[in-house]
């Protein structure tokens, strides 16, 4: 009665995590490419249908002079290390799609948020200097004759004539304006009153190299997420993982039978 309980119990278990692994692999997928979800729920190499049909005992794995009871053992311990591994692999998966999704945000958002590294140039900018200072700031696109008429008057000491639009996005523009550093913060604290966005920004060679070669992990990396191989999403491919699922639900039905007999 106690093995037929802990077999009933398996039974459920085993169930909940082959339909996380298989509602997290559709999940995955992109709505286009829910056709394909049969070719990764394979169970050694083989259609589920075709290789429950054409099941074959494994005497090697579950030799058959164990006891009932110690083949579910086996079946347990492997279950729970399957669905630790899903666990493991799921969040992986999980966070670096959420990096990529971060990533492509700051790529292709608004000019208020979108990473500047690769949109500007070293002409753009006075570099090293101890007293000067330029800043990148966004200009609404229907304020850009307020800007060009008073960037200079927004605080003391802006080098007049040192702004120049470098990009235009929509509804915005990029703007570059040069100034002594002691006046940065006043100029910050009026420019946010006229709803102009000063960004947070220095330029460097060393940063903006770096941020070409994130730019470039990040493709790597979201192809590596998207590419047609998903040997690498959670459950995809578990061959002989299946195995124990389909003799549990034989073995079950044998030891109702037995106990009813």
């Amino acid at each position: 009665m106690s093995l037929s309980d802990d077999l009933a119990k398996l039974d459920q278990y085993t169930d909940l995590v082959m339909v996380k692994l298989y509602n997290y692999m559709a999940n995955c997928l992109e709505e286009n490419d829910l056709q394909k979800l049969p070719e990764y729920t394979k169970a050694n190499n083989k259609e589920l249908k075709t290789y429950c049909s054409t099941f074959v005992w494994d005497v090697a794995k579950f030799p058959t002079k164990l006891s009932i009871k110690e083949i579910h053992d086996i079946i347990a311990k492997n279950m729970t290390k399957i669905e630790k591994d899903f666990k493991t692999k799921s969040n992986t998966f999980n966070n670096l799609k959420s990096n990529l999704l971060q990533h492509e945000k700051k790529e292709t958002g608004s000019l208020v948020t979108r990473n500047l590294g690769p949109l500007v140039k070293e002409e753009d900018f006075v570099v090293a200097s101890e007293y000067l200072v330029t800043v990148v700031v966004v200009v609404p696109r229907l304020s850009y004759k307020e800007w060009e008429g008073s960037y200079w008057k927004l605080a003391d000491f802006v080098v007049p004539g040192s702004s120049k639009r470098i990009l235009e996005d929509g509804e915005q523009g990029l703007y570059t304006v040069t100034m002594f550093r002691k006046t940065l913060e006043a100029f910050k604290n009026n420019a946010r009153e006229r709803k102009f966005v000063v960004r947070d920004f220095t330029y460097s060679k060393e940063k903006k190299l770096r941020e070409k070669l994130h730019s470039v992990y990040g493709n790597l990396d979201k192809s590596a997420v998207e590419g047609p191989e998903m040997g690498d999403i959670p459950g995809v491919y578990m061959t002989g993982d299946y195995y124990p699922y389909v003799y549990f639900d034989i073995n079950t039905n044998f030891v109702d039978s037995a106990r009813e007999f």
